[in-house]
């Protein structure tokens, strides 16, 4: 019988003990997992933000968000990336609760990994005018997720502005380039 991996398990009573699990029962312990993993997240999922959210709440949070990155996206297109990068850097800690966004000396705002952040802006705008609309019912963490949400789609709109403009250059030159050689 073929074996995955032998461990060595400690803090048993015998010296040294060797655990064998065959690849047959590997294989079902990973299906059991994999089973068990996709029906888990998708139930913990639900709960999280989602569109339409704040629309009993604070009903023009989403609009508000959007307006907040769109100005910014018009002065400068590069902040898609820096809201994607900031949000990126708010879960990769302990998860998407906008530890990002505080400033302080000891905290993680100012973390050697964290510099270069930047759409600090962005989110102090849209917090602000949330806080006139609707105060106290946006979390910070939930605008960073919008903010990064409208960056991704001004971004993918942009992108694909210029990959559009980019083929219509390449189809024109050549075109010029067959009228030369036709010539």
């Amino acid at each position: 019988m073929k074996y995955k991996y032998q461990s060595r398990v400690k803090n048993c009573a015998c010296s040294t003990l060797y655990v064998r699990v065959p690849l047959s029962k590997m294989g079902n312990l990973c299906l059991v997992f994999v089973v068990i993993i996709s029906i888990v997240f998708p139930v913990l999922g639900q709960a999280g933000l989602r569109t339409g959210y704040y629309s009993a709440s604070c009903p023009n949070a989403e609009s508000i968000v959007r307006s907040a990155v769109q100005a910014e996206f018009n002065k400068d297109p590069t902040i898609a990336a820096g809201l994607i990068r900031l949000h990126f850097h708010d879960c990769f800690v302990q998860g998407c609760d906008g530890s990002v966004l505080i400033s302080g000396n000891s905290a993680e705002r100012n973390a050697v990994t964290n510099t270069g952040l930047r759409g600090f802006g962005v989110i102090d705008d849209a917090k602000a005018q949330l806080e006139a609309s609707c105060p106290g019912i946006v979390s910070c963490a939930d605008i960073l997720a919008l903010a990064a949400r409208d960056a991704v789609d001004l971004g993918h709109i942009q992108l694909a502005r210029q990959i559009a403009d980019s083929l219509v250059i390449d189809y024109t030159t050549s075109q010029k380039q067959e009228m030369q050689i036709q010539a």
